[in-house]
């Protein structure tokens, strides 16, 4: 299951991220939203 979530992520950053960075919207935060995501998902179970 956790893949699973990794591989959307993965799939969002490739696809719909760069999409909306070209039309002027982007993540205000570093890390950005789905990169932390990622990094907890990594860490930590789903779940948490």
């Amino acid at each position: 299951m956790k893949k699973i979530f990794i591989f959307l992520l993965r799939k969002y950053q490739k696809s719909i991220s760069p999409f909306l960075k070209k039309n002027g919207y982007r993540c205000l935060f570093n890390p950005s939203c789905s990169e932390y995501a990622f990094l907890c998902l990594e860490r930590h179970s789903l779940l948490k």
